[in-house]
């Protein structure tokens, strides 16, 4: 992905608006590898249907949401399958660190998911941890039980005959791994000045862009759960921002 900029907009840019597209073009990588792991997750074989449905039509026929009863079952699994719990999180600084956690498993949720777990008896939101300071990130919106969620806003419902159905994803330790190659980090950030952009000899444009490898896999199948439920609350809009162009 790149953008194309003329040496027009560096004379009447008074808003310094060219500067903004390399934050423009961050958020659009890091949204695209974030796809690209979740579409991977979403081939996980090893599903739940919440609130004792059997399959997805049945979740999308019914008000089928998250149970305690689900949550103990997943746990169950994953325990029985030796998946193993997080108890460090790794922190991005000018020194790498590695912060202490409760132990517990990871569930990555969708915004309206959210909203009926705080419903749920025996939620606790992330405001009401004993030290607030080692939530796993800034998207960590609570626990339950064995659980800690992370909420996503990139993970759109599948409609299943007109009814939202939300695919939330639960996992120990190494359930799927992610690379990038040659230790490039995944992602590179491409400026090419006026007169760089190739063959230009009055200095007429420029370039920026991103590019990335990046590579996901399921790892083992029983370490990672998939659940599918419907929501309470939805955007009556029923348009993801994502879709607008």
């Amino acid at each position: 992905m790149n953008i194309s900029v003329t040496d027009e907009l560096d004379l009447y840019d008074y808003d310094n608006i060219e500067s903004s597209f390399t934050d423009l073009l961050g958020d659009q990588a890091g949204l695209t590898v974030d796809t690209i792991r979740r579409d991977t997750l979403r081939g996980s074989t090893n599903r739940i249907f919440t609130d004792g449905a059997t399959d997805r039509a049945t979740v999308a026929s019914g008000s089928s949401k998250h149970t305690s009863g689900d949550f103990k079952l997943m746990s169950v699994k994953l325990k029985n399958q030796g998946a193993k719990k997080f108890k460090k999180v790794i922190t991005a600084s000018a020194k790498i660190a590695t912060t202490s956690i409760r132990s517990a498993y990871i569930g990555i949720i969708s915004p309206e998911v959210t909203e009926d777990l705080r419903d749920l008896a025996g939620w606790k939101n992330v405001e009401d941890y004993a030290d607030y300071s080692k939530r796993i990130n800034e998207y960590e919106v609570g626990s339950w039980g064995d659980f800690r969620m992370i909420e996503s806003t990139n993970n759109e419902p599948t409609d299943e005959g007109g009814v939202n159905v939300y695919e939330s994803y639960f996992f120990g330790e190494d359930a799927y791994a992610t690379v990038s190659l040659r230790g490039k980090g995944g992602i590179q950030t491409i400026v090419k000045p006026l007169g760089k952009a190739g063959t230009d000899p009055l200095n007429t444009y420029g370039t920026l862009g991103w590019k990335a490898i990046t590579g996901c896999a399921i790892l083992n199948q029983a370490w990672l759960i998939v659940t599918e439920c419907t929501a309470s609350i939805e955007d009556s809009a029923d348009k993801h921002y994502l879709d607008y162009t």
